[in-house]
């Protein structure tokens, strides 16, 4: 009995150890292609099903492989393990969730973006929403009309997400140094400039902003671009030397001002916020990549981030006193006299004519 369990035991680690030797080749290939060689790679993967998400856990949050590895196993883990979540996802019938009354208003594309996006944060589907975006999947939802709009739904999600942001930024990242035909690097770029001061960008983001952005024809001179100066706002002290070098090489005579001076020191007295890299499904934490990480982001955040504003209070009724006529005095006849330059309308009237005797 002793010899039948041992030899189980060790049937079933040869088959994890020589799955793990098959995944790895097929994490590597997935994460440096695209399109069908990328499906076909993990698709391969999927189809070995829940026994590999332990191997997929540990690549997940391995530091040692680069990220692109580390994405691709969070991509498969999330297939196999919320499989049936992602085909409900791709199957809603978006017209039905919207009311017909709010869409037909001024707002209403801003409404129906919000359903959208809200809806996304409760499915939680991190690692799917940058899936078709970074990979060109072209696996998306049914709905012919919100399929165009669906990719930047579904990044902007995971942008506004403080535990996977850091993957929105990578996958940036690869799509700048290797651009599709569907994203150019200027969109890229806007999307990363314009609204820096709402996700508070880290050394990565700036460095991509700063490699691959060149001022334009009106930015010279003395002329410093706003998306330069939003980032000034918001980067921290390990992008001080990048900016130093860019303003130096574009904006000489800015860079030699002690207000840029002063800016600068302000740059390199923020410090570095924490990136907390959780592997999660949704809300549920598969692996913490660092367990502290998480609060400290939250403390800082909480530094770094406006007061609340108090809500207005209602205007007090109106409580002066009612308007009062002014008196001018009484006419030699006991009527009111009225206001200097103002004509009585019996005035107006011709005098009645005297009376004649007969």
């Amino acid at each position: 009995m002793k010899r039948m369990l041992l030899l189980v035991a060790m049937t079933a680690a040869s088959v994890i150890a020589m799955d793990k030797k098959e995944i790895a080749p097929l994490i590597e290939v997935a994460s440096t292609n695209r399109e069908v060689a990328y499906l076909k790679a993990r698709n391969r993967i999927v189809e070995y099903g829940k026994e590999v998400l332990p191997i997929l856990a540990e690549c997940a949050t391995d530091d040692t492989l680069p990220w692109q590895q580390q994405l691709v196993a969070r991509i498969c883990y999330e297939r196999i393990e919320r499989k049936k979540d992602i085909e409900q996802l791709l199957a809603l019938n978006w017209e039905a969730k919207f009311n017909p009354e709010e869409v037909q208003t001024r707002a209403g594309r801003s409404y129906t973006q919000k359903v959208i996006q809200d809806t996304l944060k409760e499915f939680g589907l991190w690692y799917y929403y940058l899936e078709p975006w970074w990979k060109m999947t072209d696996e998306m939802t049914s709905d012919k009309y919100w399929s165009s709009h669906w990719i930047v739904n579904c990044t902007d999600v995971v942008k506004d997400s403080s535990a996977e942001r850091i993957w929105f930024l990578r996958v940036c990242s690869d799509l700048m140094a290797n651009p599709t035909p569907s994203f150019s690097i200027v969109q890229l770029l806007n999307r990363l400039e314009f609204e820096a001061p709402t996700y508070k960008p880290n050394a990565d983001t700036v460095l991509l902003v700063l490699q691959y952005r060149q001022p334009s024809w009106y930015e010279k001179g003395d002329q410093v671009g706003s998306w330069f100066k939003n980032i000034l706002e918001c980067a921290d002290s390990r992008s001080a030397d990048m900016l130093k070098e860019y303003a130096e090489k574009w904006w000489p005579s800015v860079a030699r001002t002690p207000e840029f001076a002063e800016t600068l020191t302000t740059v390199r007295a923020r410090s570095a916020p924490p990136v907390p890299e959780p592997f999660r499904l949704g809300v549920k934490i598969i692996k913490e990549g660092n367990p502290d990480a998480v609060d400290a982001l939250k403390s800082f955040e909480a530094k770094i981030s406006p007061p609340p504003q108090k809500p207005r209070s209602p205007a007090p009724p109106n409580t002066l006193p009612p308007a009062r006529t002014p008196d001018f005095g009484l006419n030699p006849d006991g009527s009111k006299r009225l206001p200097p330059g103002l004509i009585r309308p019996s005035t107006l009237l011709p005098a009645p004519m005297p009376e004649t005797e007969n």
